[in-house]
C-alpha cells in the first residue's frame, strides 16, 4: 500500500500518491484545497481505494495498446475516493504539460462496478451518435478491463477546469454576472447535445407515464409514500394528461448534469464527465432542471461577500424560517430559494428552464408533471438515507407549497423583468483530449 496525502473535499477527497512508480512530478497544483492537518492520510475504510504503483502501469499498458498517445505521461493524480459503497478511485494520468492524458476509473469493490459497466455503455454509444463538436467534450472510452482484480474503465483525459472551482471562488456566487455565465454555458453545451441526439418525439403525457414507471415503483417501496406525496403525484400525472398533444424529443441525456461534472475552458464547456448515469435514448428534463437545482443548494456555503450576512441573497433567508417545518436537510433552503423564492438569481433559474422548455415548445404549465418526477428520481440516485430523507422533504414541500411557485402556477411564470438572461452563445466550443 501506498501512504496518500489527501486534500478535504465536499464530496470527493483527492490526493497525490507519494512515493509511487508513476507519481505526481514536483509542483503538480493539488486538485482540491490543502488539508490543514499535514498528513491527512487515508480515513478508516479507505482501504481498497489505495492505488499500487503496478496498477497504474497495468492501465498505461492497456491504453497503449488501444492507441492512446501516451509517450509523455509524467504523473498520476489519484482522485474521487470516499466512502460510499458505490465509490470509485479516479486515476488521472498528466502529461508534462500537466493536463490530463487518460483518466481510469477503478471499482473498489463488486458494488461499483455496475456504475463502471453502465458509463463503459453510455460512453460507446454517446460517442458513436454526437456528430457535433460535442462529442469532443465527451471522453472516449479505451477499454473496460479487470486489472490486477480490478475492474476498470480507461478513457481519454479531457483538459479544463471544474465548475466547481469557479463556484467556490471567493464572490462568484454573489455576482450575477459571473453566474449568469454559468448558465449561459451549461445550457448552450446542453442545447447542443440534445439537438444532436435527438432521433423521434413522443407526447408529452407517454414520456411522462414512462418517467413515472420507472420512477414511482421503486420511490414507494424503498422510500415510502405519504398522503401528501400520493396527492403531489397523482395531480403530475393529471397535467401531464392534459398537454397530451405536446410532443417532447427522445434525446441524450446525461444524468448527472450538475457543475461538479463540467469542466470549463474560458467563456465555453471544455468537458463533461461521469456518464454512468446517461441515456442515449432518454428525455430531456432530468439535465434541465438538474443543474439550477445544484447550483441553488450550496449558496449559503459560499457567499463571501462583506457586510450582511449573505448580502447577495437576501431572500434567501426569508424563507429559513418558514420552511423549517418540513425538516432540516441542509440543502432544502436552496431548494426552497432556487424554486419559491425572489431576487436575481431564482429569476435566472426560472427563465433558464423555461427557455429550455420553450425550445421544444413546451408550455410552462407542464412542469408540473414533470418536476415532481425530477425530485423522486434525484431522491433514488444514492443510497444514503440522509440524503433520500432530504429529497422527500423537499417533494412534500413544493406539494405544501405550491401556490407559492411557477412551477405550479403558470401566471407565476410571466416574466416580471428582474432576469439576468445570457442571450449570447459562447464563442465554439474547444477542447484537448
Amino acid at each position: 500500500m501506498l501512504p496518500a496525502v489527501c486534500g478535504r473535499r465536499r464530496r470527493a477527497r483527492t490526493c497525490h500518491a507519494r512515493d509511487a512508480p508513476i507519481g505526481a512530478p514536483r509542483g503538480t497544483r493539488r486538485a482540491a484545497p490543502r488539508s490543514r492537518r499535514p498528513r491527512a492520510g487515508l480515513r478508516r475504510g479507505f482501504r481498497e481505494a489505495v492505488v499500487t504503483g503496478q496498477l497504474a502501469r497495468s492501465i498505461l499498458e492497456h491504453a497503449r495498446q488501444h492507441g492512446a498517445p501516451l509517450e509523455d505521461v509524467a504523473g498520476v493524480i489519484v482522485a474521487g475516493i470516499d466512502a460510499g459503497a458505490s465509490a470509485k478511485t479516479t486515476l488521472i494520468f498528466l502529461d508534462r504539460s500537466r493536463r490530463p492524458a487518460l483518466v481510469a476509473k477503478v471499482a473498489r469493490d463488486r458494488t461499483a462496478e455496475a456504475g463502471l459497466v453502465d458509463e463503459f455503455e453510455a460512453l460507446r454509444q454517446m460517442r458513436g451518435d454526437v456528430v457535433s463538436a460535442a462529442a469532443l467534450q465527451i471522453p472516449r472510452p479505451l477499454g473496460l478491463v479487470r486489472i490486477d482484480g480490478r475492474l476498470a474503465l480507461i478513457m481519454t483525459g479531457l483538459d479544463g477546469e471544474p465548475m466547481m472551482s469557479r463556484y467556490y471562488a471567493n464572490g462568484h456566487t454573489d455576482s450575477a454576472e459571473d453566474v449568469g455565465r454559468d448558465f449561459g454555458m451549461a445550457f448552450t453545451w446542453l442545447s447542443d447535445l440534445q439537438s444532436q441526439t435527438s432521433s423521434r418525439s413522443i407526447s408529452l403525457a407517454d414520456a411522462a407515464a414512462r418517467w413515472a414507471e420507472r420512477v414511482l415503483d421503486r420511490y414507494f417501496e424503498e422510500i415510502g409514500c405519504s398522503a401528501e406525496e400520493e396527492a403531489l403525484f397523482a395531480e403530475a400525472s393529471a397535467r401531464a394528461q392534459a398537454f397530451g398533444h405536446v410532443e417532447v424529443p427522445v434525446c441524450a441525456s446525461h444524468g448527472d448534469y450538475w457543475m461538479g461534472n463540467l469542466l470549463v475552458g474560458g467563456n465555453r464547456i471544455a468537458g463533461v464527465i461521469d456518464w454512468e448515469r446517461a441515456e442515449p435514448r432518454g428525455l430531456p428534463f432530468t439535465d434541465i432542471y438538474k443543474f439550477p437545482t445544484s447550483y441553488g443548494f450550496y449558496l449559503d456555503r459560499v457567499s463571501h461577500r462583506t457586510g450582511a450576512r449573505r448580502s447577495a441573497h437576501p431572500g434567501r433567508e426569508n424563507l429559513r424560517a418558514r420552511w423549517a417545518r418540513y425538516g432540516d436537510w441542509p440543502n432544502l433552503i436552496g431548494f426552497a430559494y432556487a424554486y419559491f423564492g425572489f431576487g436575481w438569481f431564482p429569476e435566472l433559474v426560472r427563465s433558464s428552464v423555461l427557455r429550455q422548455l420553450d425550445r421544444f415548445g413546451i408550455p410552462s404549465g407542464a412542469n408540473w408533471a414533470l418536476f415532481p418526477l425530477f425530485l423522486a428520481e434525484q431522491a433514488l440516485s444514492l443510497p444514503d438515507p440522509s440524503f433520500r430523507a432530504g429529497y422527500r422533504s423537499a417533494i412534500v414541500a413544493l406539494s405544501a407549497e405550491r401556490e407559492s411557485t411557477w412551477l405550479w402556477n403558470e401566471s407565476a411564470a410571466e416574466p416580471n423583468g428582474h432576469a439576468v438572461i445570457a442571450t449570447e452563445r459562447p464563442a465554439a466550443h474547444d477542447v484537448r483530449t
